[in-house]
């Protein structure tokens, strides 16, 4: 009698198995052949996705319901049906999470994909982000799993929330540094190699990490700031300028005369026209000073980098300094310059 039971229980075992596969197989291939359909027909890269889905996370959860279902249906022995329990919850709890998780690490990249012009460099910037979120998704999923068995995890949540309290007083900063890291990346104040301006300090942006941003300056140091620091500071950022202004003063004699004084404007504007990437805008004679009469001739320059600007200022300053020598116009005396800069200093 207790082996046509064992055969009987077999029997019902396999023929629910064998259906719910069937089922299964069918149901998958209808998803497919939907998706792949529309997939062809709109181009969606969200598709993808979901066909790997379906195959890696969605099938196995299937088949393990339906294990489950059919063991816990033909009944056995109560421990044995414990220990297979606990296996199930222990591999449900493993392919939801890590569904989860694959699940915000796609729709992250999608996201940069479609705002960042750098994937390459934004992804290297979101590893420590993608991290700290699987930790976290892994660690509560664990929980559950424990609390699923049957062990009782009000003493381990009341340890992590006293842990987690001293945690966070004992770490301020680094939190606080954390949480401007999310900061900047979906506020987006700049991005991986933006020139950027920030308390005196000039450079490329070389890197931006969990708890501080590296800049690369243009005397050639690496200059590490903190998130919260960089996040509460005023930054200039010139990713978006297509050209900077620059202004060039200079001083002329008082016995300059009148009919040269009146061809300065000409001769600053003549002295920039072979420069295809500089704009010039006015050339003013400011004030009178006791260094002499103070000229200023303000500039556009199409703006690639910091290199470049410096370089194109430096070609107007040389400029504008042959034409005047050409031109016979004297700058104001060098040493009243230094003299009266020297009084005041």
């Amino acid at each position: 009698m207790k082996i046509i039971n064992i055969l009987q229980n077999f029997l019902i075992f396999s023929t629910i198995i064998s259906l719910g596969l069937g089922f299964i197989y069918i149901i998958r291939l209808l998803l497919i052949k939907k998706v792949q359909k529309i997939i062809k027909e709109y181009d969606i890269s969200l598709g993808d996705f979901f066909l790997k889905s379906v195959n890696n996370f969605l099938i196995p959860i299937l088949i393990i319901f339906l294990i489950n279902y059919t063991i816990s249906y033909i009944g056995i022995n109560k421990y044995l049906y414990k220990i297979i329990n606990i296996c199930f919850i222990v591999l449900k709890t493993y392919f939801i999470t890590h569904f989860i998780v694959c699940s915000f690490n796609y729709l992250i990249n999608s996201y940069l994909k479609i705002k960042s012009s750098d994937y390459l460099e934004k992804h290297k910037q979101i590893k420590g982000m993608i991290g700290i979120f699987s930790i976290v998704i892994w660690s509560f999923s664990i929980i559950f799993m424990f609390n699923n068995i049957g062990y009782n995890v009000t003493t381990i949540l009341t340890g992590l929330g006293i842990g987690g309290i001293a945690v966070a007083l004992a770490a301020q900063k680094i939190l606080g540094d954390l949480f401007n890291y999310f900061v900047i990346f979906f506020d987006r104040p700049f991005e991986i190699g933006d020139f950027i301006i920030v308390n005196n300090k000039k450079g490329h942006i070389s890197s931006i990490g969990i708890k501080s941003t590296r800049i690369n300056s243009i005397d050639g140091e690496s200059i590490i700031i903190s998130n919260t620091d960089l996040t509460n500071s005023i930054i200039n950022n010139y990713r978006k300028v297509k050209k900077r202004r620059a202004k060039i003063c200079f001083w002329i004699d008082y016995d300059i005369g009148e009919s040269k004084i009146d061809l300065i404007y000409d001769i600053s504007k003549n002295a920039l026209k072979d420069y295809i990437d500089i704009s010039f805008e006015r050339c003013c004679f400011v004030t009178y000073d006791e260094i002499g009469l103070n000229f200023e001739v303000v500039i556009y320059i199409k703006y690639i980098n910091y290199h470049y600007y410096i370089n194109h200022v430096n070609y107007a300053n040389i400029a504008i300094y042959k034409a005047f020598q050409k031109n016979g116009i004297k700058f104001s005396n060098y040493k009243s310059a230094f003299l009266i800069q020297k009084t005041q200093l």
